[in-house]
C-alpha cells in the first residue's frame, strides 16, 4: 500500500481495528436514516487506533456498513479503516477502506499510525526555541487580578526554573523566568502548572508580545501549550525526534 494512501485512510478515521467479518446480510439498524443498505458485524480482534471511549473493544463486534456493497462472512482478517457512526447497544460504523491484514500490511499501518499520533508533537518541539530538563524552585503572581478582567482571563504568573539539562538550544548557567497561565478557565486549564515541585521536560517558546503583561517584566520565555510540559520518561522520544531532525 502506497503511504500517501494509508495516509489518507488514517486521517479520515477514527476508529481502525483488525477483525473479520463473523455475520453478513443483516437488515439495516432501525433509527438511522442516514444508513441504507445490508451492514455486516464484525469480531474485532484488536483495536490499532482509537478514541479512549473505544480502546477496549477487543474481543467485542461491531456492526459495520461496508464500503464497497454485500461481505460475506469469512475467517479472513483485515484492517478495517472506519468511521463512528452511533454508540449505543451496538457500536455501529461506516467503512472508508480496508486492507487485508498481512504482517508486512499491518507492519506499515502501525507505524503509520505511531507517526500520526507523533504529529502533534513534531510539531511542538521544532517551534521549540529552547527544550531542557528543569525544575521550579518558585513562582509568583504577576499581579493581582483585577475585578473585570476578561472571561478567559490566563492569569500569568511566572516560574523560577533551574535547568538540569539542556536537549535543545544554548547551554543555560542560570535560573530561567517562564511565563505560565495559572488560570483554571476551560481556555487555559490544560496549560501547564509551573508551581515549586514541579519537575520535568519543559517546551520553551519566546514570550512574544502577549497584550495584558504588564510593562517591564522580564521573563523571556513561556510554557503555555499542554505540550509544553513533559514527563522525563519522554526523554527517550524527545531526543530521538531531535535527532532525526538534527537539532540533538
Amino acid at each position: 500500500m502506497d503511504n500517501a494512501q494509508l495516509d489518507v485512510l488514517l486521517d479520515r478515521a477514527g476508529l481502525v481495528f483488525r477483525g473479520h467479518v463473523s455475520t453478513a446480510g443483516l437488515p439495516q439498524p432501525s433509527g438511522l436514516s442516514e444508513v441504507s443498505g445490508e451492514v455486516v458485524t464484525v469480531e474485532v480482534a484488536e483495536v490499532l487506533y482509537s478514541s479512549e471511549a473505544l480502546s477496549g473493544l477487543a474481543g467485542a463486534r461491531v456492526v459495520l456498513l461496508p464500503e464497497r456493497g454485500a461481505v460475506s462472512a469469512a475467517t479472513d482478517e483485515f484492517i478495517f479503516f472506519t468511521e463512528v457512526l452511533a454508540l449505543a447497544e451496538d457500536v455501529l460504523v461506516r467503512e472508508i477502506g480496508r486492507l487485508a491484514a498481512t504482517p508486512a500490511v499491518e507492519e506499515e499501518t502501525r507505524k503509520a499510525i505511531a507517526e500520526k499520533a507523533e504529529r502533534p508533537l513534531r510539531s511542538r518541539l521544532l517551534a521549540a526555541e529552547l527544550i531542557v530538563i528543569a525544575s521550579v524552585t518558585g513562582s509568583r503572581r504577576l499581579e493581582e487580578p483585577e475585578l473585570d478582567r476578561s472571561e478567559h482571563d490566563p492569569e500569568w504568573w511566572v516560574a523560577r526554573v533551574k535547568v538540569e539539562a539542556v536537549l535543545k538550544g544554548e547551554k543555560i548557567a542560570k535560573p530561567l523566568d517562564v511565563l505560565f497561565a495559572n488560570s483554571t478557565d476551560i481556555a487555559w486549564y490544560k496549560s501547564p502548572k509551573l508551581h515549586v515541585g514541579v519537575r520535568g521536560i519543559l517546551l520553551l517558546h519566546r514570550k512574544g508580545e502577549e497584550a495584558d503583561l504588564p510593562k517591564g517584566e522580564r521573563a523571556i520565555f513561556r510554557a503555555t501549550d499542554p505540550l509544553d510540559l513533559l514527563p522525563l520518561d519522554l526523554r527517550p522520544q524527545i531526543e530521538r525526534l531531535l535527532a532525526e531532525r538534527g537539532e540533538r
